[in-house]
């Protein structure tokens, strides 16, 4: 018989839990602690629908665990128990697989389950998948939340875009298609295509006058990034003047009067910032770390630029944030959590920083927001957005691109889930 092991889904409070013996014959789990969406191997992010508040835990939806255990060992039962702040009629079923997930029961009642199929293989892979309900939600207060609304009319890849909730344009993301499309605050229609197809780009300004720059016109490496730069008025794109270097991924923010362009990458990792003029770019002062996926809000005056690709030591994904004063950058507060292809919008007062992937690859819906000296852990995403593209504001922002529905930031009522963890115990 086994004994008793406890898996939480999020940190705070159980930094200190030992690594459990949860069954006989000297068969140990490594340690569970700190796993904001899944960040330590615990939650399997991209077969997880249920949403996940820091310091709460997930409400309706599937929470699905990574591979557990990888031993060989013939179990008679598992018990399985789950964790939650609240009590439910209705406790979320389970479903177990012993190959990894490749075969599933369902529908398990917590409690003594036995009916997990027989297995004919060297080792024993334990994963779970708890269908929790909404009985797990409370609401907790009034405040901004994401909702969703309309998709683009298709998936771009590392694509730009800049404006508003009520006025949104987005290009690129295809080096076959040309492509823009237009958000008029409750749809979105194509409207006139970049004059080079391209994906990995920056943009700012508006859905009257925007820039779009930089990018990659194959799909193979930041060796082929060009230096094009186009604008939009409002109607059509005209190709401008070129930046001075050629750059993949780069950031971008300001207006079509006054931009700038950061980082990126052109064989290598790029610390260059582009100051735009009005008519032409010029190079300025560099920042902290080369990286690109850089997302970046602000003025040429006073910016931000948080996260990226990759950090200043491994695992790569980064969570580096640099300031911008109008004449050179310095490195401010991280991000909680380590992304690239995120999304962001907002000033160097106040910004907001959502989706795209972390260091274990794992596509992620978390939200920060920026105080204007630290970033905290807000409403989740309801989809995973990777790559994700952001425009708007703290208050009132998009978050569009990757796969799924284009979701909205703003004012409703804040619901949290109680599911937090579970407990487990393998007979055998």
């Amino acid at each position: 018989m086994g004994t008793w092991g406890r898996f939480f889904t999020y940190d705070s409070n159980f930094n200190d839990i030992p690594a459990p013996n949860v069954h006989g014959s000297n068969i140990i789990l490594e340690k569970c602690v700190t796993l904001p969406e899944g960040d330590n191997g615990l939650i399997d992010t991209i077969n997880t629908t249920a949403n996940h508040v820091v310091d709460y835990g997930y409400g309706n939806g599937i929470v699905s665990t990574k591979i557990l255990y990888d031993k060989s060992i013939s179990p008679i039962s598992i018990e399985v128990s789950d964790v939650s702040g609240i009590v439910v009629e209705t406790k979320a079923t389970v479903d177990i697989s012993i190959d990894g997930g490749s075969t599933w029961t369902t529908g398990n009642a917590q409690g003594t389950i036995t009916n997990f199929p027989t297995y004919i293989s060297e080792n024993y892979r334990l994963k779970l998948r708890f269908n929790v309900g909404t009985g797990y939600e409370i609401n907790i207060g009034s405040g901004n939340v994401w909702a969703t609304t309309s998709s683009m009319p298709y998936g771009p890849s590392l694509a730009a875009g800049c404006g508003t909730t009520a006025a949104t344009l987005n290009f690129g993301g295809s080096t076959s298609v040309a492509q823009s499309c237009k958000w008029s605050g409750s749809s979105w229609a194509t409207t006139s295509n970049l004059n080079q197809a391209r994906w990995g780009l920056a943009g700012c300004g508006t859905t009257a006058a925007a820039l779009s720059m930089g990018g990659n016109t194959t799909a193979s490496n930041s060796v082929d990034s060009v230096a094009t730069t186009e604008k939009w008025s409002g109607s059509s794109w005209a190709t401008t003047t070129s930046l001075v270097g050629a750059k993949f991924s780069p950031g971008g923010c300001g207006t079509t009067a006054a931009a700038l362009a950061f980082g990126g990458a052109s064989g290598i990792y790029l610390t260059i910032t582009e100051k735009w003029g009005g008519s032409s770019w010029a190079t300025t002062t560099t920042f902290s770390y080369g990286r690109q996926s850089i997302v970046g809000c602000g003025t040429t005056a006073d910016a931000l630029i948080f996260g990226g690709y990759p950090s200043a030591s491994s695992p790569f994904r980064s969570n580096l944030t640099d300031k911008w004063d109008g004449s050179a950058w310095a490195t401010t507060s991280t991000l909680n959590q380590d992304r690239t292809w995120h999304g962001g919008c907002g000033d160097t007062s106040s910004a907001l920083c959502f989706g795209g992937n972390s260091n274990t690859s794992q596509l992620i819906r978390s939200t920060e927001i920026w105080s204007g000296s630290t970033w905290a852990t807000t409403s989740s995403l309801i989809n995973n957005k990777e790559p994700a593209l952001g425009s708007g504001t703290v208050t009132n922002a998009l978050c569009a691109g990757g796969s799924g529905d284009t979701e909205i930031w703003g004012p409703g009522t804040i619901t949290v889930g109680k599911f937090q963890g579970f407990y487990l115990k393998i007979n055998n």
